[in-house]
């Protein structure tokens, strides 16, 4: 499945002397995993939203071919609030691909159970029961905001394992927003920068370091990445 932005531009707060994204021009490809990069406010969640459909483009287009996307957000939707055996069932009914032995294991292992409430979760649960969920949709194309954002390093080292486990099949794509270098040195082959509502860098991981002259070593950290690709 393919994701395509095409000079996409969109006003988040739908006032036009407010903050503007785009135009962006952006291609998801498969097998590759992408990682977002930029300060607060720089529109990563707006770029997610919008590659999500959660967003229509005022000018552009954003198109897919035939698939299933999923968007984890960093909050819990409503329908998050059921249990997550009761819910899984419900979600099977329209969705008879789900996989809810998948999740039911996954979520043992991380002492969550599906018959309890959600709202019993730690915030750190609560984040990797999200992930979770989405995964046992079987999406062709996975879009994350800050995934791995405040989990604690067990839980953060298994979020990632479990990205890497959903890539081994080479039609998935996943996009996923971060302020940690080290999740994208460990998991991304691309990194996008957003700057001010504008794509500033959209190259290959290596490549960057090739240009920042570290080739071979560890990703340099966010912020050196956006003094010398967006002239802060």
């Amino acid at each position: 499945m393919k994701l395509e932005c095409k000079n996409a531009l969109v006003h988040p707060s739908g006032k036009e002397d407010e903050f503007v994204l785009g135009p962006i021009n952006l291609s998801i490809e498969p097998g590759l995993i992408t990682g977002l990069v930029g300060r607060n406010g720089s529109g990563k969640t707006t770029l997610l939203r919008l590659l999500s459909g959660r967003l229509m483009p005022e000018e552009g287009s954003v198109q897919t071919s035939e698939g299933r996307i999923s968007y984890v957000g960093g909050k819990m939707g409503d329908w998050l609030i059921r249990k997550p055996d009761s819910l899984a069932d419900a979600v099977a009914v329209f969705e008879p691909w789900f996989d809810k032995p998948f999740l039911e294991t996954r979520m043992r292992r991380l002492g969550l159970q599906m018959d309890e409430e959600p709202d019993s979760f730690t915030s750190a649960g609560k984040k990797m029961y999200l992930l979770l969920f989405e995964l046992a949709r079987k999406p062709d194309i996975l879009l994350l905001d800050e995934p791995t954002s405040g989990l604690p390093p067990a839980m953060r080292h298994e979020a990632l394992d479990l990205l890497q486990e959903y890539m081994e099949d080479e039609k998935h794509s996943l996009v996923f927003s971060t302020h940690i270098t080290a999740d994208l040195d460990r998991v991304a082959d691309r990194i996008v920068l957003l700057d001010d509502g504008q794509i500033r860098l959209d190259e290959e991981k290596e490549a960057v370091k090739l240009r920042m002259r570290v080739p071979g070593e560890t990703l340099p950290s966010i912020a050196e990445i956006m003094g010398r690709f967006s002239g802060q």
